[in-house]
């Protein structure tokens, strides 16, 4: 948890060698419940395009969860291919405010990504998520 880093082009350009760094960013301040056991419901999408087909990406996520009830949400991080697999995230037996954060690394080949936070209900549950944010940084050979 914690704020993510001052995303902007003076420490952008401060990589290391030939690497260059764009940075794309979506943010979702609004809020938003569902009841759905069965699969996840999007909440936030960031599509990058125009991507080199060499470049990685750098995705930093951030959302506040407001959980309530008996029952459990369940949600992931998605991308189209990223190291380790989706990010899981669940909140059952402690109802309460959280917020989630953290780091993925891209390793497509697509020219085109698509990223998402999200979620699904399970049982007796009332969970808002908001505030949810998605930046990515496109890291290429020069």
């Amino acid at each position: 948890t914690g704020a993510l880093p001052a995303i902007s082009g003076a420490n952008l350009t401060n990589l290391a060698g030939g690497l260059v760094a764009q940075a794309r960013h979506a943010i979702d301040t609004s809020t938003s419940t569902q009841f759905n056991p069965i699969g996840y419901v999007d909440k936030l999408t960031l599509t990058v395009s125009n991507v080199q087909s060499t470049s990685k990406i750098l995705l930093f996520y951030r959302f506040g969860l407001l959980h309530s009830g008996s029952g459990t949400t369940l949600g992931r991080v998605t991308g189209p291919s990223l190291f380790g697999g989706d990010t899981q995230f669940s909140v059952a037996s402690n109802p309460g405010s959280q917020t989630f954060s953290g780091v993925l690394f891209d390793a497509s080949s697509s020219t085109t990504r698509e990223f998402k936070i999200q979620y699904a209900d399970n049982g007796g549950v009332n969970s808002t998520i908001s505030n949810c944010e998605l930046v990515a940084i496109e890291i290429k050979l020069s």
